[in-house]
């Protein structure tokens, strides 16, 4: 091995050599990668053999992350089993390698050939993935898990949203901890809150439902959930194991225009009658929530036809990239329109500019490269194809065009310049639209409220509940 570890990923590296199956909890940027490979490395000098692995980790960063760090690991055959045509997948499964690498879709669908093929330990990276106890590749996940013998779950956010998503995580790692009962377990750990609103039934009149809509913890449920996790898991937080330089965030307020705000003021109150009615069923107003994001970001968009409607956020972009100067930053983005849009304007102010997203996710390691080479100005992201595992350190300025309201992400993102590696004060700009969703997104990814709550505040039209 021909890297050094810092002491806390010695000691990651030191549980994982007595603990076959754990789940390390380190935030963003604290070199995972790096200490599953080491523990993998070290495992198999200890025994003279090493354990047919399988990686599973979100296409993003197979190679950009994997692929890369497993370069310090000369003894390690390390290979990317995914592949965009079918026919190479089983050839690279059935190949030779020690540790073979799969997204998470990929993987369900070839799980027994791995099977087949030998492998004995499953490293789960991003294990937040399998948060959803009812989801297809989270049963995937576990049913494999089941007949390893080594299982390590790697997150720097486990339970984004509610400490009930550890349910199929501790599951996964050790079923004589939480048991095959996800209500049974929940209890002993949360209480559900439950709310009646009105939902549609289809053919018939809307009704009301009692639905979860959140969960609440006493103390005694705390330390119980505590107790289970330090029996399969490690957490721990940069401020506590790195000398990291400090963050801090700086909330832009713009004003939408006349065009943009009585769009926005139209569709608002269509979709608040709506919902008042009894009409607005959850994606239904996911789906609104959605529509009024894109028109604070100057966007209107009806099925296929995108219209510009106003460039309030875009100018308020080219204010900030002027006091930026030549420095190099990121510009995060939700949606493909205003990627393009922020693009267009990049190049027209003569700066160097790439995107990732969805269109580019496969290349997102060669353009960070080139990004951290100084070879590129203004790199857009996006967060669900940029979010995990890509390191951008070459800059300590971000922006935020346009938020989601997905916690997890959020943190995730920030993290890219916030992490080993990175001498310089982390700065981060938010866009917000006054009075709009995107204060409610804001509120939700800072973890000052709920989704949920978000929701209702903004479709009743009583916003003042979201703001400090």
């Amino acid at each position: 091995m021909t890297v050094k570890l810092f002491d806390h990923q010695e000691r990651c590296v030191s549980s994982m050599m007595v603990n076959p199956r754990f789940g390390l909890w380190l935030e963003p940027g604290m070199g995972k990668t790096i200490t599953t490979l080491a523990a993998i490395s070290r495992d198999a000098y200890r025994t003279d053999s090493i354990l047919p692995t399988i990686v599973i980790c979100p296409k993003s960063i197979m190679r950009s992350a994997w692929l890369k760090d497993s370069s310090h690991f000369p003894s390690l055959r390390v290979k990317v089993l995914a592949s965009d045509k079918a026919a190479e997948r089983l050839p690279n499964i059935n190949s030779q390698w020690d540790i073979g690498i799969l997204n998470f879709e990929q993987f369900k669908m070839h799980a027994e050939n791995l099977i087949k093929r030998g492998v004995r330990r499953l490293v789960v990276d991003e294990s937040s993935k399998i948060k959803n106890y009812q989801s297809e590749i989270t049963s995937a996940v576990i049913r494999f898990a089941d007949q390893m013998d080594s299982v390590w779950l790697l997150s720097g956010t486990p339970a984004p949203n509610s400490p009930t998503e550890y349910f199929p995580q501790i599951r996964a790692l050790r079923r004589d901890i939480s048991g095959d009962l996800y209500w049974k377990w929940v209890n002993t750990i949360a209480t559900p809150q439950r709310e009646k609103l009105w939902r549609k039934v289809k053919g018939g009149k809307p009704q009301i439902q009692e639905i979860v809509t959140g969960y609440t913890q006493s103390e005694k449920q705390r330390i119980e959930l505590e107790r289970q996790l330090a029996q399969c898991s490690i957490a721990m937080r940069k401020v506590d194991a790195l000398d990291l330089p400090k963050q801090r965030d700086i909330v832009r307020s713009v004003q939408l225009s006349d065009d943009e705000s009585k769009a926005y003021v139209q569709a608002a109150n269509a979709f608040r009658v709506e919902f008042a009615d009894g009409n607005a069923e959850k994606f239904r107003a996911e789906a609104a929530l959605m529509k009024l994001r894109q028109i604070t970001g100057g966007h209107f968009i009806s099925g296929p036809i995108v219209k510009r409607i106003g460039f309030a956020k875009l100018d308020a972009l080219n204010d900030l990239l002027d006091e930026i100067g030549s420095k190099q930053c990121l510009i995060w983005a939700e949606f493909t329109h205003e990627i393009d849009a922020i693009k267009d304007l990049c190049a027209s102010r003569g700066e160097s500019v790439e995107i990732i997203d969805g269109r580019t996710s496969s290349s997102a390691g060669e353009i960070a490269e080139k990004f951290q080479a100084g070879k590129i100005k203004r790199l857009i992201c996006q967060p669900m194809a940029a979010g995990h595992g890509i390191t951008l350190t070459a800059a300590h300025y971000a922006i935020y065009y346009s938020l989601g309201f997905s916690y997890e992400l959020f943190k995730q993102s920030r993290d890219r310049i916030h992490r080993l590696g990175q001498d310089q004060p982390c700065t981060y700009y938010i866009l917000l639209a006054e009075d709009t969703v995107d204060e409610a997104a804001y509120g939700v990814v800072r973890g000052k409220g709920k989704v949920s709550d978000a929701l209702l505040a903004v479709l009743s039209g009583n916003m003042k509940t979201l703001k400090d």
